[in-house]
């Protein structure tokens, strides 16, 4: 007796993906923020690494943010690959953030943050403690 199998499309290992090209971190300051309402922070970032970021003319135009831990003891730019090896535990929070406003000609953007809970608080979120906090 013989026996076939027919396999389906979706059965069949998937294609190989093309490796990402790294993108270089881009660290700006904060320099101003604004309270929008009770429970919404504007903030505006620039500094000298202003050009580092790569700007597309979409209309849905995203940065995402690296916040390491307080007290961690990491600085920027975050050698990503080492601490993943080493100390994944280290890692940075990672939160993506739409551009509102981008600024070319003063070299900032801005964006909105949402405040959740109160501030101490442990539900406060980490990217709003750190908006809220800087």
């Amino acid at each position: 007796m013989q026996t076939t199998t027919a396999q389906s499309p979706s059965a069949e290992a998937p294609a190989a993906r093309r490796p990402r090209a790294p993108r270089p971190q881009a660290v700006l300051e904060v320099l101003g923020k604004t309270r929008i309402s009770p429970r919404l922070l504007r903030l505006t970032l620039g500094g000298e690494g202003f050009t580092t970021l790569h700007r597309n003319e979409q209309t849905d135009a995203y940065v995402k943010l690296l916040l390491p831990a307080p007290g961690s003891g990491l600085q920027p730019p975050y050698d990503l690959d080492a601490l993943r090896a080493e100390s994944p535990e280290l890692l940075p929070t990672r939160r993506t953030y739409t551009v509102r406003r981008w600024d070319d000609a003063a070299q900032t953007i801005e964006i909105d943050v949402v405040l959740h809970g109160e501030s101490g608080e442990d539900d406060h979120g980490v990217a709003a403690r750190w908006a809220d906090e800087a």
